[in-house]
């Protein structure tokens, strides 16, 4: 029961770290952003309550890996450049964020 109990605990922990993170993340590249020709309210990724799936564990973190480097990338990348479609890839998964 102790085993199972430390393991929610460090889920709830990871998860809200995960989360806190992800929030100034955002904060800090948001402006950057919506001045690549992104809508920040599309790409936020704490909308509809999306940052709770930080505390699903393992996907949770595979949310947070993609999201960070879909932030990344769209702070620094134009809009028009790549027709409004960016693809992150993790070994043979693929996410893509469009739009559209």
């Amino acid at each position: 029961m102790k085993i199972l109990i430390t393991l929610v605990i460090c889920n709830c922990v990871l998860g809200a770290a995960l989360s806190l993170y992800l929030v100034l993340i955002w904060r800090k590249y948001k402006e950057a952003v919506a001045a690549h020709g992104w809508n920040p309210e599309c790409a936020d990724p704490l909308c509809r309550n999306m940052w709770l799936l930080c505390f699903i564990p393992i996907f949770g973190m595979l949310y947070y890996l993609v999201v960070g480097e879909t932030i990344g990338i769209l702070s620094t990348t134009y809009k028009d450049s790549v027709d409004g479609i960016v693809t992150v890839s993790y070994g043979s998964l693929s996410f893509h964020y469009s739009e559209e």
